[in-house]
């Protein structure tokens, strides 16, 4: 079983690896490279957010971005590489989070459109659809 264990800015290359096959998974829009993901990734991390990640021996399996704010705890971003799922690290990472984090705080996720099957497994953890964000590309 992988470790849990909080990653900061110098581990900002290897979890732009796993952003970018979540970018690739979910049919996200997003078009940066690599390093432009990695540079993202370290400038979040130098601040706003914290990440969470299941690590086996040097080997990243999944990780968790998120931020605690005032009224909620911000997760942005979810990933477990696709060998690894089915394992628990999803929910592990998640427990996390709520673990460690103001209890009173309800957490907060956004899930694309058509990523049924990840929706799936979060209302399964108990979320529920809170609000439908719509969008108008001009």
């Amino acid at each position: 079983m992988a470790e849990l264990v909080r990653l900061g800015p110098t581990s900002s290359d290897q979890l732009a690896v796993l952003n970018q096959a979540l970018i690739q998974e979910e049919g996200s829009d997003t078009r940066l490279s690599l390093d432009e993901l990695s540079q993202r990734m370290r400038g979040w991390l130098a601040g706003y957010y914290q990440v969470v990640a299941a690590k086996d021996s040097n080997r990243l399996l999944g990780y968790c971005l998120f931020a605690v704010e005032t009224n909620r705890v911000y997760v942005r971003q979810l990933y477990v590489v696709e060998s690894a799922r089915l394992s628990g690290y999803g929910k592990a990472l998640l427990a996390w989070v709520e673990a460690n984090t103001p209890e009173q705080l309800p957490l907060h996720l956004k899930v694309l459109s058509g990523n049924h099957r990840v929706l799936g497994f979060y209302q399964k953890l108990g979320y529920q659809i809170h609000a439908h964000e719509l969008r108008k590309r001009t």
